[in-house]
């Protein structure tokens, strides 16, 4: 059996295991939403309410990465600036940010930078790694981004380039080579696919996603991306697809 039968496989077994664990979950998130109306916000056992929806977030989201990772799909590629894609997924992540009171420096080439790309895929490779940059850093940290676009003279070859800074607690160099293999992480918690799933997006973008350690501290994740694409007469909108 080659790579690519057993991709069909994992990719088989992993939606039929989605649609199993997503039937009860939801269930369980029904429920839970009804208690959750019922009890009084002074009440001590609110609590334990408000745990139980946020664990049940994150298996939908760790169903939500295996299906992303192992799902045959393309990307619909349509006009999109990367600055607000960037700024969308800081706004989605604010709350995290603000709590851990992390900075965050914005450094754009321009005000817009324009590509042809997922605008869906690209902002959820974002908000992977804004969330990567959160937990690695202790309260009072630092994210810097870097955005810039990186001309090779042929315009069929330029490129957006995203750069972002953390002052994280980093990692040593056995994890910075393994940093986007599926199911590796040196978290307590997360099934390491979040990293994995971005380098396969970035990937499916005619991209490159890469990793490196800071000299002080931390890690700077560098995204790269195509300005243009090929154009395709399949290029279908994967979401018509239902995927």
């Amino acid at each position: 059996m080659n790579e690519t039968e057993k991709f069909v496989i994992l990719g088989r077994m992993s939606a039929m295991l989605a649609h199993e664990i997503r039937n009860p979950l939801a269930g369980i998130s029904a429920v839970t939403q009804v208690l959750d109306g019922k009890i009084d916000r002074k009440d001590p056992r609110k609590k334990y309410v408000t745990l139980i929806m946020k664990e049940i977030d994150r298996v939908n989201k760790i169903v939500h990465d295996l299906l992303d990772y192992t799902r045959d799909s393309r990307p619909y590629f349509a006009k999109a600036d990367i600055s607000s894609l960037i700024d969308k997924a800081l706004a989605t992540l604010a709350e995290e940010l603000e709590r851990k009171r992390i900075q965050v420096d914005r450094k754009y080439e321009s005000p817009s930078l324009w590509i042809r790309a997922d605008q869906d895929d690209i902002e959820r490779v974002f908000n992977n790694i804004i969330t990567n940059a959160i937990e690695a850093m202790e309260e009072s940290g630092r994210l810097t981004i870097n955005v810039r676009r990186d001309r090779a003279g042929d315009e069929l070859l330029e490129s957006v380039e995203i750069a972002f800074a953390d002052t994280g607690r980093g990692c040593d160099l056995q994890d910075l080579a393994e940093m986007f293999s599926p199911f590796y992480s040196t978290k307590t918690r997360g099934t390491g696919l979040g990293l994995a799933v971005s380098s396969k997006v970035v990937e499916e973008h005619r991209g490159r996603m890469d990793a490196a350690r800071n000299k002080d501290r931390g890690l700077t994740f560098t995204v790269s991306l195509p300005v243009e694409q090929p154009r395709s007469d399949t290029n279908i909108d994967k979401h018509q697809q239902g995927a």
